[in-house]
Order: C-alpha cells, then structure tokens, then sequence
C-alpha cells in the first residue's frame, strides 16, 4: 500500500449538462490549479437516529439520511493570460454569479458619428452592441494604458460610443486607440450552472462531487505588496471516492498573478489610498428534494455582496462618516494589473465594480501606527433596486 501526500493534489470542473449527473473531466484544460491552504472537499452523510426500544441502554444502528458535499476551492487571483479570454475557475464564477458576458476588441473610431472626449469613446456604426454597462475595458494608448467600467453606452446609428467611469489623465481620446476584450461575470436570479468537481489523490484515487453549485465567492489577500486570490466555496448534491487513475495531465494556465501594488481602488472617481480590500459574494441555495430522488437540483434563494475597505484618516475632512450616518451610495472600483515591462502598459487585469456601496460600520484601525477608517459595507441593489450589485472582469 502506498500513501497519498497533499502536494500531488489535482482538481477539475466541469460543467453539467444535467444538474446533478456527474461530468467527469474531459481535457487538461478542465483542471484548474488550487492553492494549497484551505482546500477541502467534504461528503457528509445525515446519521437518522432509530429511536426504537432495544432492551439496552445503547442505542439502534442509525440509517444515513440526507446527503450533501461541502468544499472549498482557493486559487489565485489572475486572469487568463489571453486578453478578454474566460479564466481556469469560470464555471465556478459563473455559479457564483449566475451570467457572464464577453466583449472582443475594437478600434476608438469616430467616422460615424460622435466625439470623443476622456470618458466617451466612439466607435463605428459596426461595432454596436460590442461592450455593456458594467465592463471593465483597458484603452491601449501606447505607454499610457488606462482601466476603467464602463457607466453608460449608446448604440444608436451615428452614435456608437461608451461612458467610463474615470477620465484618462491622457486626455481625450482620438481614433485609432484600441480598447481591449474582456470577460465579465454579473449577478442574475436564475441560470447559475451546476458543475461536477474531480479531485485526484496522487493520480490513484477520485474524490467525485456532483450537483455542485458556488455558495461563496470571496476576495482574500488583497494587501499591499501582497499576491490576492478567490476562495471558492460550494456545495454539491452528493459524492463518492473511488481508486481512479487520472485521466489527464492539467494544463494549467501560465499567467501570473498581479502584486497587489500596480491595484488602484477608486471611491466614485476619487483614488483611494488603501491598504486592504476584501470582498465577499454569498449564495443562500434552496435544494429540490423530493421523496422518489432525494436531493435532485438547486436553485439559489438569496444572495449578498459585502466587503472592506480601509481608507487612511484625514485630518481635514470626515467625508466617510458623512456617507456613513446619511447612508449615502458610493461606487467602489478596483483593477490588479500586471506591468508588461513598457513603461505605463498592463496586461493580465483583474478588475471589481460594485455601483452602489453603502457603508453599514464604520471602525478605527492602525496601520504601523498611521490611523485608517475600517469601512464595512453593503454592495446592493440601490433604493429602487435598479442597479447591479458587483461586476467581475478579466482582461
């Protein structure tokens, strides 16, 4: 008999087409390469007590009752490599979100129609419907490359243009600029696909889940000169361990994660000085269960975005105590870049847009003895529940 040691772990996804039939892994490229620290994988069986006389004081031999899985996936924060392409984890962000969305790249162009200015890009009558409210697009001027969401689009003939959130110290645009692909993953109320994880144990044994969907997405280790990463969090229908070779070897993706350093945090259009920024998506499911096949589907109930910021404390103002007791909405940006080695180009960005914040407490904290506002806050639908909670985009 040999022994299994953590470091020849490898972890698939893929996603069902029936929800709850598991999918076993179909390529290399299904494997997607975890952290070490906090990974689990953990199929439970309910224990149904028989409450029955037995003539003992011990107890019947109890029945398994309800099942369920349980796990954990941690990775690094980084895109995908490939401009605007899907990152290794992204049916696990779908999940988590419910939709996502992809834009291809375009050239600034007003020909049609339109004037640029450091917000507004136009583009051709042919390149409508391209980009959406919410995107986070890099515009490609050479040795000043700038990131920003996108708050309003136009697509009409004559017209074609998008509104983004921070100006381009650049100034304004002129044609020819190209503005990058991306793909963004936002909140719906239905669709969020089931997918199956595989996790191999030193290539000889399978630990299968099935029916699992993404019940927490959250954004840890986004400190200053740090290396950030998603946790995952999921829960699955049921699972089984079985001796199993692995069917592939993993291609994992070979980008790199951006140090948190070129990570610039914007409250509205004001940049923010902050040290750490932690964000959390939580999916509350509702299980099908029926008594002719158990737990059979999922669909999720309820959903809450929060995070934390920590702003220095000024000496001359207290404008997020002002936000605090008014409860007054902020939108909150951030974008993790990777240098390219050109002075003022990225590439491999990782970007957040929540568009309407509300800071629900409000704390002192310490930096190496420089006083910060700890801000805790709700990222929600806004009053008249129009607006979209967070954006996740991948350039």
């Amino acid at each position: 008999m040999g022994y299994v040691i953590r470091s020849n772990v490898k972890i698939a996804l893929k996603e069902e087409t029936t929800e709850g039939t598991y999918i076993a892994p179909a390529s290399g490229a299904d494997f997607v390469q975890a952290l070490k620290d906090g990974e689990s994988l953990e199929i439970t069986r309910e224990k149904v007590e028989r409450n029955v006389f037995n003539g003992s004081v011990g107890q019947a031999t109890a029945r398994h009752g309800e099942v369920g899985v349980n796990g954990a996936i941690p990775i690094e924060l980084k895109a995908n490599g490939t401009e605007g392409a899907e990152p290794e984890a992204s049916v696990a962000f779908e999940s988590a979100f419910g939709a996502k969305r992809s834009a291809v790249t375009k050239t600034a162009s007003d020909a049609d129609g339109g004037t640029h200015s450091d917000t507004v890009i136009c583009f051709e009558d042919a390149d409508a419907s391209n980009f959406a409210v919410g995107d986070v697009v890099m515009t490609k001027r050479s040795g000043a490359y700038h990131v920003s969401p996108i708050t309003a689009v136009s697509n009409a003939a004559g017209d074609v243009n998008i509104t983004l959130l921070i100006a381009d110290p650049a100034g304004a645009y002129v044609d020819g600029i190209e503005v990058s692909a991306v793909s963004t993953y936002y909140p719906a109320d239905s669709g969020h696909p089931s997918y199956s994880v595989s996790k191999y144990l030193e290539d000889a044994v399978a630990v299968k889940a099935w029916g699992c969907k993404t019940t927490s997405l959250s954004i840890e280790g986004v400190t200053t000169y740090g290396l950030g990463s998603f946790n995952i969090g999921y829960e699955g229908a049921d699972g089984e361990r079985a001796v199993s070779a692995l069917p592939y070897t993993p291609t994992y993706d070979s980008s790199l994660p951006p140090v948190i350093v070129n990570a610039c945090a914007y409250q509205d259009t004001t940049l923010l000085e902050i040290n750490e920024l932690t964000l959390n998506l939580t999916n509350e499911l509702a299980w099908i269960k029926d008594t002719c096949n158990g737990k059979k589907s999922s669909r999720v109930a309820n959903r809450t975005v929060t995070g934390t910021i920590d702003p220095y404390t000024s000496d001359s103002d207290v404008n997020n105590w002002t936000k605090f007791n008014a409860q007054t909405p902020f939108s909150l940006f951030v974008a993790a870049k990777v240098p390219t080695g050109t002075s003022g180009e990225y590439s491999d960005v990782v970007a957040f847009y929540a568009p309407n914040c509300v800071i629900s407490a409000m704390a002192d904290g310490d930096q190496d003895g420089a006083m910060k506002d700890v801000l805790t806050f709700d990222a929600d639908k806004g009053s008249a529940s129009d607006k979209t909670e967070l954006y996740m985009s991948f350039i």
